[in-house]
């Protein structure tokens, strides 16, 4: 018995793209780089702002600065005081030049969505208020797909902030 070869059909070529009049094309491109060693951690001066509602995790952070940087002054905002620009400004006059601000809330609960409105908020926040930290760490924990893909959109202020506010350094830390 014979057997027949399957007949392929013929894959048509893609369309061009048509040319749009302010469409922008951008093309990222990775290499390998040797990592720096890990410091064993960032050096903490001044002022601490830490963006932080649950007690229990303060009195970690408050630990932990308090090893590190015994002489820091650890400030605390809760979540919702970010999406009030009034009770930011009235908290951010309270404190003198901001040396690091901790986002850590999103590593209690990750609010899809609204990370980053909030990081936004408190970028503005800060700058309107003159207090120009010299390092940002935005941390979060996820439990599902979704989450970390709305964390992940977070990375956005660290590849900017430099264009926006030169000398502030921005981590995101997932």
């Amino acid at each position: 018995a014979e057997v027949e070869a399957p007949v392929v059909a013929p894959v048509p070529a893609p369309a061009p793209a048509p040319d749009l009049p302010g469409l922008m094309r951008f093309v990222e491109t990775w290499s390998a780089v040797a990592d720096a060693p890990p410091a064993r951690h960032a050096p903490v001066s001044g002022t601490v702002l830490c963006v932080l509602s649950d007690d229990a995790a303060r009195e970690v952070v408050s630990g932990f600065i308090g090893r590190i940087a015994p002489d820091a002054e650890l400030v605390y905002l809760c979540r919702n005081m970010l999406d009030d620009t009034h009770a930011l400004q009235e908290a951010l006059a309270d404190t003198d030049q901001i040396g690091t601000v901790l986002y850590l809330d999103p590593l209690v609960s990750c609010e899809p969505g609204g990370e980053a409105v909030r990081v936004a908020g408190l970028l503005q926040g800060l700058h309107a208020a003159d207090r120009k930290p010299e390092t940002v760490v935005i941390s979060g924990a996820c439990r599902d797909g979704l989450e970390r893909a709305h964390l992940e959109s977070l990375i956005g202020f660290e590849r900017s902030i430099a264009l926006a506010w030169p000398g502030v350094c921005l981590r995101v830390c997932l």
